[in-house]
């Protein structure tokens, strides 16, 4: 039995044909009643199908024999001269260009054949388009034009192409990012809402080629708006080494003490490291009242702050009442402690919750903190702003070796009675702690010995 094949079926093989190159088949399918423009389920029609792989000879064919060279269908369909453009078939995109299809139709997913150009194609084509009076400032669906997607994509021969045929940098689109703009036609140091250079944002995206291209073209390297960031400041929120020494070479070192601050934050040694030698200042007072060294202790990176110090930061030239020694008692840092404790903070400095140091140590349980505390000077009987004071505390959590710790070391004993007396009603080792401090205080005063002798 011999199938008849409906024109659907001719529909199909003229798309195939076309796909393969088979101009033969093309001849059949068309004079079998195949529609020409039919789109596939994806929604591209024979005249997409053989633009892509750059079949002159179907496209000139189809073309001649009144194929839409506009179509296209949903749910992914792209225009005959989008595919050319993806395809970078110099030749195709001539021949589509000569039958003036809209040339800023946008495909299903809203570019342009400019914007496909920048992203899949060649700037011979790009230039092609633009000729032909392709859109050179259009947005895709995202609000982009195809300059601030020529950055994101680093195509700087793209940036170039656009530059020179006066792309517009006032045109920011939707998402206002200005992409770039050359000196001689707009200004390239034009501010968007956000606060930020077109350098800034080559800076965020790292395209090291685009950043360089600006500068050469007269970016200001220390541009910012109110609420924007420094170029110099983006480059070391992406901790690129590499742009920060290029922008500090090219005339950003005036704007190096705001970003040495964000440095810190990144905790990055490397990068503070290049900016010291670079020269930024290590006592510099900023208007939120900080200095680096006050950062670095803000933020608790104690491994940062000993590194300026060892590099001049002057450990005097900030208030030490503002530093408490409980933040990171409560955090238990021992390292931030000691250091901070070198720098002479104060040992008994009251913080959050009315806890000093020591009594907080001593309400954690933290026998190594008590022990380093009260070695380095922490006032044993001070009481906080409870009115408790370390030993009290101590008895009250049945701490006993910081309890016997604080007895040996010292501790007025009458401050914590009540607690004492309670934690030896039942505690014998506390009992037996408690008579024999009293008797070694008893030895030392020279009193009591006659009743220490009969007892």
């Amino acid at each position: 039995m011999i199938r008849v094949l409906s024109q659907e079926d001719w529909n199909y093989r003229l798309r195939i044909a076309s796909r393969k190159g088979d101009l033969e088949e093309v001849e059949r399918c068309l004079q079998n009643f195949a529609d020409i423009d039919s789109c596939s389920d994806l929604g591209n029609t024979a005249l997409s199908f053989a633009a892509l792989p750059g079949h002159v000879n179907i496209v000139r064919y189809l073309c001649a024999e009144g194929a839409n060279i506009n179509k296209m269908a949903k749910p992914q369909g792209r225009t005959p001269l989008s595919w050319a453009v993806q395809g970078c078939s110099l030749d195709v995109v001539k021949i589509l260009l000569e039958m003036y299809p809209t040339i800023n139709a946008a495909d299903y997913d809203g570019k342009t054949p400019l914007i496909n150009a920048i992203l899949e194609s060649t700037t011979d084509i790009a230039s092609m388009l633009i000729n032909a009076g392709a859109d050179i400032n259009g947005c895709n669906a995202s609000g982009n034009t195809p300059l601030a997607i020529a950055v994101e994509n680093n195509r700087l021969d793209m940036v170039q192409l656009l530059l020179e045929n006066n792309a517009d940098i006032s045109n920011l689109g939707k998402k206002e990012k200005p992409p770039l703009s050359a000196a001689a036609r707009v200004d390239i140091n034009a501010i968007n809402s956000d606060g930020n250079t077109a350098l800034t944002y080559a800076v965020e995206a790292k395209n090291d080629s685009i950043v360089e291209f600006l500068i050469e073209h007269d970016a200001d390297p220390c541009k910012c708006g109110k609420n924007g960031k420094t170029p110099l400041r983006a480059a070391v929120e992406k901790q690129s080494l590499p742009l920060i020494t290029y922008l500090l070479d090219h005339g950003a070192e005036s704007t190096i003490q705001t970003a040495f601050l964000v440095a810190i934050e990144t905790r990055n040694l490397d990068i503070i490291r290049l900016l010291i030698q670079k020269g930024v200042n290590l006592n510099a007072a900023y208007n939120s009242g900080h200095t680096p060294l006050t950062k670095a202790l803000e933020l608790g990176y104690f491994e940062i702050a000993e590194f300026l110090v060892e590099n001049g930061a002057d450990c005097k030239s900030y208030d030490k009442s503002k530093l408490c020694l409980f933040d990171y008692v409560s955090g238990n840092n021992l390292g931030m402690i000691e250091f901070l404790v070198k720098l002479g903070v104060s040992l008994d400095l009251v913080g959050s919750g009315g806890y000093t140091p020591l009594t907080k140590a001593a309400e954690m349980e933290n026998f190594k903190l008590v022990k380093y505390l009260v070695e380095k000077g922490a006032k044993l009987n001070q009481p906080d702003e409870n009115g408790k004071n370390a030993l009290s505390i101590a008895a009250v959590k049945c701490s006993f070796r910081i309890v016997k710790y604080l007895l040996d070391a010292g501790a007025d004993r009458e401050i914590a009675k009540t607690e004492l007396d309670s934690y030896a009603s039942w505690n014998d080792d506390v009992k037996f702690c408690l008579k024999m401090t009293r008797k070694e205080e008893d030895i030392v005063t020279g009193t009591g010995h006659e009743e220490a002798d009969t007892k």
